[in-house]
């Protein structure tokens, strides 16, 4: 079946929905479009079908496969240049967050000068955006429902963000579990602790968006419902479409509640040690809910928890909260097959570097309270003795 929604960013889902690519490119007015992939999802041959389709809608396809995980500056510069040349009316992405948002930075060079790093946040873009389609082929980051995307800043080596909801602001999502199938469990499961993060971090943002409360325990249910579904049999497409659709509307989340305390660590721990974003942000997910996303706000701490299945008695102190709740998280992380943080064996010199910098995460003003470089180290030391 095949269903359209519209949380922010409408959503055409249902298996084979990306045969409509080109029937909704028309709709947008599009007439040559500039098609954004990278060889990871050509080589898997999910862009020629959609090339396939939108040249049979009688629309001119340019192609830009030059992205990377974690696309540098100089990318979108160069596929900004090829927009501009080609005189393209819209873009479509097709790939997952690194892909996402390259297309999004490719937009504000169609209405504004080069390079990409003067428009790094807070900068404001001017112009008129053009209409952008995404086709994610990963369910996690959300990229296809937020107004942001994440640059690498190549002279320092740091990701930046733009944000902007114009020109960061996909038209139509297309969410085709097809277009997912062939992820193996492993990278599957990464992405989808991306979108409990996203979710459960919603839930103690200092932005307290009453509606985002309804979306993020229904990813945090579709997440603990479907995941081991999709690590036991990839090609159960019913799965495969809950996740994704959880991913979307974590994603949407973005824009009201921002993410939390997983990302100010995951960040910098993912930076540091070259970690999966999906693995990064789980790591010290069952520890904070621990040690202080319970004592925050217990009564979100019970939502989590229910949500995974703990039964609470209403009797329960905050602390008792914590450490039900985190571990049913955790028993469900193993299950998963996610690594502790003690299997990866990391090394300290390195790890003190990575907590440096999360005070300083580019997430830390919507946290719902500022934790301290000792607070981090508490949660690190916590994290340890996970097994």
């Amino acid at each position: 079946m095949i269903s359209q929604s519209a949380p922010i960013v409408p959503v055409l889902s249902g298996m084979n929905s990306h045969l409509r690519v080109g029937i909704k490119a028309k709709e947008l007015g599009m007439t040559k479009v500039l098609v954004v992939y990278d060889a990871g999802v050509l080589n898997a041959g999910i862009v020629d079908p959609v090339i396939e389709n939108l040249k049979a809608s009688r629309i001119d396809v340019v192609t830009f496969g030059k992205v990377t995980p974690d696309p540098p500056d100089y990318q979108v510069d160069e596929g900004g240049k090829l927009a501009n040349d080609e005189k393209v009316d819209g873009l479509i992405a097709i790939g997952g967050g690194s892909v996402l948002d390259c297309a999004k930075a490719i937009n504000y060079l169609t209405a504004n000068p080069s390079p990409i790093n003067q428009w790094f946040f807070p900068a404001i873009p001017q112009g008129k955006p053009l209409p952008m389609i995404a086709i994610p082929t990963t369910a996690g980051t959300g990229s296809e429902g937020s107004f942001a995307a994440v640059i690498t800043d190549s002279a320092t080596g740091i990701k930046k963000a733009i944000l902007d909801g114009n020109f960061c602001r996909y038209s139509l999502t297309v969410s085709d579990p097809l277009m997912y199938a062939g992820l193996p469990a492993k990278p599957s499961a990464y992405c989808a602790f991306d979108v409990l993060t996203h979710s459960i971090d919603s839930l103690f943002s200092a932005y307290d968006e009453p509606y985002s409360h309804m979306f993020a325990e229904t990813a945090v249910r579709k997440v603990v419902k479907y995941l081991p579904r999709v690590i036991a049999n990839g090609n159960d497409y019913e799965a495969r479409q809950e996740i994704a659709f959880s991913a979307t509307i974590a994603g949407n989340l973005l824009n009201t509640n921002m993410a939390g305390n997983t990302h100010c660590m995951g960040h910098n721990i993912g930076a540091v040690f070259h970690l999966p974003h999906g693995l990064a942000v789980a790591l010290p997910l069952v520890s904070l809910m621990k040690l202080f996303y319970s004592k925050w706000r217990p009564e979100r701490a019970k939502l989590v928890g229910e949500c995974f299945g703990v039964h609470f008695s209403g009797t329960e102190t905050v602390e008792e909260i914590g450490e039900l709740t985190g571990n049913a998280i955790f028993k469900f992380y193993k299950d998963c097959g996610i690594e502790t943080f003690s299997e990866l064996e990391l090394n300290e010199e390195d790890l003190e570097k990575a907590i440096d910098k999360m005070t300083d995460d580019i997430q830390t003003p919507t946290t719902y309270i500022l934790m301290s470089r000792s607070d981090y180290v508490s949660v690190i030391e916590h994290m340890k003795t996970l097994r």
